[in-house]
């Protein structure tokens, strides 16, 4: 059976406090679809960058933005094509549910890790588990250099055993430390032939979310391992020496936290602009000026002729709209004549 050794710190305690305290902050910050959507794109278009950066290749702004978006980018590179299952994997993790769906098991991994791999590798080869004699692919896994080349147990049976500890309920352990504990093997042991590391941030990314840690599946989890990748290593090294997790799950939970804190204050930010804001100036105004302002924080200009096509309004309508908001100093008018804009 898997028992992890560790002790529970008052840094580890305090550190899941916090993530639990900004949790509650978040919960609350309900935003409309649409903002909501704008939200996950710009997020998960920085993450594509992140894990193209583990990947170590250069990815133009307009190839992570078609990925993004589900249109596939057509290419002979590998690299290309995790990205493109990246996406894939990304829709899953949007709707897992450990109890309509499977739970965190071996199972899960090797799904997630067929996902993952579809068009890479040979079919039968698709969430393969290694034997102990095998060496996993050593491409696109910086944590390959740390795994335990000693362990001589059956891999499938150990990773079982460690999924089964997750589960259990006999043991009162917070999420958070499971999570960790969870990923301080995957690294140890690289259970997968092919693609360990990337695998390994997709199921931790798909936990947090089940477990109510990645609201929204906004969290920039590729960019956890990407930021504080020397210091995750360090400290798995570290607690490797010593046989002892605790060192691994403070480092681990602390990135998390200062994840969760900056996903915070984004999700603040939005919210203000679109929701309150957007609920003072409903006093003040109509639909249609509110609705233009939405607009011109992404076009940045708009002239007359295009408010009324915008909202099939007469002249003298979108002339009162355009008035009345740039003398509430909402809008400021420039040019003259045919070239006059908002």
């Amino acid at each position: 059976m898997f028992v992890p050794t560790y002790n529970i710190t008052n840094r580890i305690l305090a550190t899941i406090i916090e993530i639990e305290k900004t949790n509650c902050k978040i919960e609350p910050l309900v935003l409309p679809y649409k903002t909501y959507q704008k939200l996950y794109n710009r997020r998960k278009v920085s993450e594509i960058f992140k894990l193209s950066e583990i990947l170590r290749i250069k990815l133009k702004l307009e190839t992570a933005e078609k990925i993004n978006e589900g249109k596939e980018v057509f290419s002979k590179d590998i690299e290309i094509k995790i990205l493109n299952n990246y996406r894939s994997a990304e829709e899953f993790v949007k709707t897992y549910n450990s109890t309509q769906f499977m739970p965190p098991s071996l199972q899960l991994l090797k799904h997630l890790n067929s996902i993952l791999g579809r068009d890479i590798v040979d079919e039968w080869e698709l969430g393969k588990i290694r034997e102990h004699t095998e060496y996993p692919e050593s491409i696109y896994n910086s944590w390959y250099k740390y795994f335990d080349k000693t362990f001589t147990k059956e891999i499938d049976k150990h990773v079982e055993s460690v999924f089964d500890w997750i589960i259990s309920e006999v043991y009162n352990i917070h999420k958070l430390i499971k999570v960790s504990v969870l990923l301080y093997e995957l690294i140890d042991k690289a259970p997968l032939l092919y693609f360990n590391q990337i695998t390994t941030i997709l199921l931790i990314k798909t936990l947090l979310k089940d477990y109510g840690y990645n609201n929204g599946n906004l969290l920039k989890v590729a960019e956890l391992f990407n930021r504080y990748e020397s210091e995750i290593s360090t400290s798995f090294v570290n607690s490797k020496k010593t046989n002892d997790y605790t060192g691994f799950i403070e480092t681990f939970l602390n990135a998390l936290k200062l994840l969760t804190d900056e996903l915070f204050l984004e999700l603040e930010t939005t919210y203000n602009n679109n929701v309150l804001k957007k609920a003072d100036m409903s006093v003040d105004l109509n639909t249609r000026q509110i609705e233009v302002l939405e607009y011109l924080s992404i076009q940045k200009k708009i002239t007359r002729s295009e408010y009324e096509k915008l909202f099939n309004i007469s002249f003298m309508t979108a002339y009162r709209d355009l008035q009345e908001l740039t003398d509430k100093k909402y809008l400021k008018q420039k040019g003259v004549g045919r070239g006059t804009f908002y």
